[in-house]
């Protein structure tokens, strides 16, 4: 049995200057952009769904397993997606 969440963000580090400290902060994407995360038996697929690009969804590697949260891996494959598809 498999279910797919669909997320409309990603999660970057913003510097407070006042604090001193880096927070995770959430960049919306663009309404014809989200970010697909299928949960399976065997562990999670992040799949990147852009109409400009395409118009297909994308398989971000690595997989990971069924112990990592969805924001633990919108965290890590953030910076991928920003840096493959020119996400500011």
């Amino acid at each position: 049995m498999s279910e797919k969440f669909k997320y409309n963000y990603l999660l970057v580090r913003e510097y407070q200057h006042n604090q001193r400290v880096y927070y995770w902060v959430q960049r919306p994407l663009a309404d014809y952009q989200h970010i697909e995360i299928q949960h399976t038996e065997t562990g999670k697929y992040v799949y990147f769904y852009s109409r400009l690009h395409v118009n297909k969804l994308t398989l971000i590697n690595p997989s990971f397993s069924n112990d990592f949260t969805d924001h633990e891996i919108i965290k890590d494959v953030s910076g991928k997606i920003a840096y493959r598809f020119g996400i500011d």
